[in-house]
C-alpha cells in the first residue's frame, strides 16, 4: 500500500447461499494511520452494530463516488471535530437509514437527490479547501451582494 494515499475500506460478507451481510463500519487509512477514530458504530438509536446507508451513497450508488468522498471528508475533517458537528452526525445516522433505503429503490428520486446534494457537496468542497469560517464568510458576502443587486435593480427600474 502506498502510504501517501488515503484508502477507504468497507467489508460485506457472503455465505454459500448467496446471502449477504450489512456493510461493516468504514475504516479510513491515511498514511497507514486510521483517520476516523470517532466511534461511528452503535450510533443508531436501536443499538444495531452498523451505521446503515448514507443518503449520498444511496443517491450516487457507491461509497467511492467522488461526491460521496467529499461529503465523507467533510464529515471527518469538519463535522466530527466539534460538539455541534458530532451531534448532527449522530442525528443523521439515527434518521437517515430508512430515507436512504427508500432513495436507493427509486431511480428518479436518486437523480433528484443527486441534484439537491450538489450545493451541499460544493460548499463542503470549498470548506475543505479554504476552511469553514472563510466559507461561511464568503457565503454571507455573496448573499449580501445578491440582495444589494436586487435592491439596486428594483430601485433603478421601478421608476
Amino acid at each position: 500500500m502506498d502510504e501517501t494515499k488515503t484508502y477507504y475500506f468497507v467489508v460485506r460478507a457472503f455465505d454459500t447461499n448467496g446471502l449477504e451481510s450489512a456493510d461493516s463500519n468504514e475504516v479510513i487509512l491515511n498514511e497507514g494511520i486510521p483517520v476516523n477514530q470517532f466511534p461511528i458504530y452503535n450510533i443508531n438509536s436501536d443499538g444495531r452494530n452498523d451505521i446503515g446507508c448514507f443518503i449520498a451513497t444511496a443517491a450516487y450508488g457507491s461509497l467511492i463516488e467522488p461526491h460521496v468522498k467529499i461529503l465523507r471528508n467533510f464529515r471527518d475533517k469538519v463535522l466530527l471535530t466539534n460538539l455541534l458537528g458530532k451531534g448532527f452526525v449522530k442525528a443523521y445516522y439515527t434518521y437517515s437509514p430508512p430515507i436512504a433505503d427508500f432513495i436507493s429503490k427509486h431511480d428518479h428520486l436518486k437523480t433528484i437527490v443527486r441534484l439537491s446534494l450538489l450545493p451541499v457537496v460544493g460548499i463542503s468542497w470549498i470548506a475543505l479547501k479554504i476552511g469553514l469560517l472563510l466559507t461561511v464568510a464568503s457565503m454571507f458576502f455573496f448573499i449580501s451582494c445578491c440582495f444589494t443587486g436586487i435592491i439596486w435593480f428594483r430601485r433603478r427600474y421601478n421608476k
